[in-house]
């Protein structure tokens, strides 16, 4: 067994940007992997950075899958740049196809994004009589959340549970929970809960059902020893301008993450702020963390960054 590997290749959340400020954070859409002990590549999301996260697949993997949160475009719109449509026609992947998990709808969502027509000109379909189209996916068992807690064996030391998150968008969002043996045996869980907001679920509409979804949430990423949560915004931000548009701030976050025991919180899905505004953020936090005496460790999301368990 080989150690297990989390790979950050896309930290922003709406829009890429790029551009000497950006550089050192990063501008890519929400783009992460996750090599398990058992060499299984699980690409999580398919943002811009996907076009950089695909070099994973240079270092043969037993098994490839994508798992998408939801389909809004940040989220799906590196996917076409990529070889994973077209996996089966990669060196060593010529007998594997690429296994799909999402939310209910994934493959409605990803065809509307990628019609072969008006958005993107390659279709996603198996079908040859369409014209361009996706062949290297496995259509026939693409997997789509049913229910809280549903748990999914990804291969023999690696199982994942899904949550439905609160985002506004068809279908809702999936958070993902793996729970993981390295390669020394011990156990290792790692969440990916991305685009998730708590006290609203649309704009002007508070969420009825906050503090029960605080406490599902908090089950869900208890004991992590990563969690990669969205913080899209700073406090002063979120409360004048961004409630209800399905993302979080950083301090909501660092309580719930503390209050679930959580050693490692990886925020992401950054607003387009600049380097600069996001290293005095990261001084602002670190002090919030520790006037409040938390425990866990909090990092700021940077693309390029690598994290071995």
């Amino acid at each position: 067994m080989s150690k297990i590997e989390l790979g950050v290749y896309g930290v922003r959340g709406s829009a890429p940007i790029s551009g000497i400020p950006y550089i050192r954070y990063g501008g890519n859409t929400a783009s992460y992997t996750l090599r398990t002990s058992s060499n299984t590549l699980i690409f999580l999301d398919a943002g811009t950075g996907l076009r950089i996260a695909e070099r994973q697949l240079h270092r043969r993997a037993e098994d490839v899958y994508l798992m998408i949160s939801h389909t809004h475009a940040d989220h799906i719109q590196g996917f076409g740049m990529t070889q994973l449509p077209y996996l089966t026609d990669v060196e060593g992947y010529e007998e594997k196809k690429l296994k799909i998990v999402g939310p209910p709808g994934i493959t409605n969502g990803l065809s509307t994004f990628y019609d072969g027509h008006l958005i993107w000109p390659v279709k996603f379909t198996s079908e040859e009589n369409q014209g361009p189209h996706m062949f290297g996916i496995d259509y026939s068992n693409i997997v789509e959340y049913s229910g809280d807690f549903q748990e999914m064996q990804i291969d023999s030391t690696t199982t994942v549970k899904m949550l439905r998150g609160n985002h506004p968008v068809s279908g809702g969002v999936v958070l993902y929970r793996f729970e993981m043996t390295n390669h020394d045996g011990n156990p290792v869980v790692m969440v990916y809960a991305t685009d998730n907001e708590f006290d609203f679920i649309n704009i002007n509409q508070p969420n009825p059902d906050a503090e029960n979804y605080k406490k599902r949430y908090m089950e869900f990423i208890r004991d992590a020893d990563v969690l990669i949560a969205d913080a899209q915004y700073t406090k002063h931000d979120y409360f004048h301008r961004f409630q209800g548009f399905g993302h979080s701030y950083h301090q909501q976050i660092i309580d719930l993450a503390e209050q679930s025991n959580v050693n490692l919180l990886l925020l992401t899905h950054h607003h387009l702020y600049e380097d600069e505004y996001m290293d005095e953020l990261k001084m602002n936090l670190d002090e919030y963390v520790k006037d409040n005496n938390c425990r866990l460790k909090v990092k700021l999301a940077q693309e390029g960054h690598i994290l071995e368990y």
